[in-house]
């Protein structure tokens, strides 16, 4: 009796026991299934209103490639900015961390996500200008802009002696130009206005676009839109365009030189210059980081090995370069047209990469070291520095400095500031600096010349010699 009892007894712990563990199961089947319910409501909506979602994975890179980032709460060390920038959601600790989407490494596989970025921007915010050469500055561009507005919106840019618009690539290039400008300056309804342009109306299909050009331009400028504003049609576009890019940018040692978005394939490539095939890795590196899918880095990577590696005459590279690769040594070698962007690219590619592709700052030191020493001259009587160009490898000096050349002073104080380039780059970017002014205050109209040609030589008796300008 009493082993029957027991045996009842533990029938019915038996039975408990599975009526609590089904229970359990029943609960954790609902919460999965509510949790799934509230996740796709999340997506949808996310979808629908592109309202950017946090992120707090931390950026796996070097943590101070940029150090005081603006907008940053918590930094009591970074400079004011004049234009008093802050930032809702970024919590970004000084010399620590920075947004993981401007530097998380793309993943090998590609992204499973088919409408939303997946490292999503949050909102980076601007209250615009703060004095009055700031407000001068805004006041231009709305003078510009407004005079777009009205004759040639949705055209790719002004000719403003017709007052009509004209066709380049066929897709707004000055809206996506313009957009994070407007961000920056806080225009925010001409900010929409090209917003709901870009979602209604913009569309990739021209047949013959320049690779060069619609990157930096279209890409670039769709990009910068989607990490200042969060707002993911800007990313959604993006990657319409990177896509049909690829197969250009896939074509050989180098890419095509021209793109059709209308049927993507590769076209033939020819020569090209050395800045239009090394200026579409920011671009293309950034797409692959903000859908975490490396087929977009790649293959520009391997461009940009392509152009390291290649011969150069002691660091400087030509203005062109031939469908291997290779340096045409008959080229212009200086810092100016077709060349100048290649270099800008070597420093902040390495500070992209957080700065661990040191192939990147050899390269950038190195053309340094070759400007110094061929390149970079002064003038008499006002000892102004320079930077001229040589008639290939082993050419003649031109005493001459482009305009396009303005860009160096920016990058070598950049290299300086966040990269620890050597000291003695920002006292040459200074100087240029001020050789870049000159260039402009000596004009009657006030307007820098294409072209100034330079004087050297001792007896001079004044810096500049003739001018030549594109107007």
């Amino acid at each position: 009796m009493v082993l029957k009892l027991f045996s009842v007894s533990g029938t019915i712990k038996k039975r408990l026991l599975c009526i609590v563990l089904l229970v359990a199961l029943v609960v954790v089947l609902f919460s999965l299934l509510l949790d799934n319910s509230q996740n796709k409501k999340k997506d949808r909506k996310l979808i629908e209103n592109f309202k950017p979602l946090d992120t707090n994975s931390p950026a796996p890179f070097d943590p101070e490639i940029i150090p005081n980032f603006v907008g940053n709460k918590n930094n009591k060390d970074a400079e004011k900015s004049t234009l008093h920038v802050e930032s809702e959601k970024h919590n970004v600790e000084p010399e620590r961390n920075i947004p993981p989407r401007f530097l998380k490494k793309p993943t090998t596989e590609k992204s499973k996500s088919s409408r939303v970025p997946v490292n999503v921007a949050e909102t980076i915010e601007f209250k615009g200008p703060s004095n009055k050469e700031q407000q001068e500055i805004v006041n231009a561009f709305l003078h510009a802009w407004r005079a777009y507005e009205k004759y040639a919106w949705g055209k790719d840019e002004l000719h403003p002696l017709s007052k009509s618009g004209g066709t380049w690539f066929n897709c707004g290039l000055t809206i996506l130009d313009s957009l994070d400008t407007m961000w920056i300056m806080n225009l925010k309804d001409e900010f929409a206005k090209g917003r709901k342009w870009v979602a209604e109306s913009l569309r990739f299909n021209h047949p013959h676009v320049q690779l060069f050009e619609i990157v930096i331009r279209a890409l670039g400028g769709l990009l910068s839109a989607y990490h200042f504003s969060g707002d993911a049609i800007f990313a959604e576009k993006a990657r319409d365009l990177g896509n049909k890019l690829m197969p250009c940018v896939k074509a050989g040692l180098i890419p095509c030189r021209f793109a059709d978005l209308s049927n993507p394939k590769s076209n033939r490539i020819g020569d090209h210059s050395t800045a239009e095939v090394g200026t579409i890795q920011l671009e293309f590196r950034d797409l692959a980081r903000v859908f975490e899918d490396k087929s977009y880095e790649d293959p520009v990577n391997n461009i940009m090995r392509r152009l390291g590696s290649a011969d150069k005459f002691d660091g400087l590279a030509s203005a062109n370069v031939n469908s291997q690769g290779e340096y045409q040594r008959s080229a212009t070698v200086g810092a100016g047209a077709s060349i100048d962007s290649y270099y800008e690219y070597l420093v902040k590619m390495w500070l992209q990469g957080g700065k661990t592709e040191n192939d990147l700052k050899k390269d950038y030191i190195t053309f340094v070291g070759g400007m110094k020493r061929h390149l970079l001259k002064y003038t008499k009587p006002g000892n102004l520095a320079f930077v001229g160009s040589l008639n290939g490898f082993h050419g003649s000096f031109r005493s001459e400095m482009e305009h396009l050349a303005c860009f160096l002073p920016g990058t070598m104080a950049l290299g300086v500031m966040k990269a620890n380039m050597p000291k003695d780059h920002l006292d040459i970017a200074a100087q240029l600096t001020e050789t870049c002014y000159q260039m402009y205050v000596k004009q009657p109209t006030g307007l820098s010349p294409e072209v100034v040609y330079m004087n050297t030589d001792p007896g001079s008796s004044r810096d500049f010699g003739q001018s030549v300008s594109a107007l």
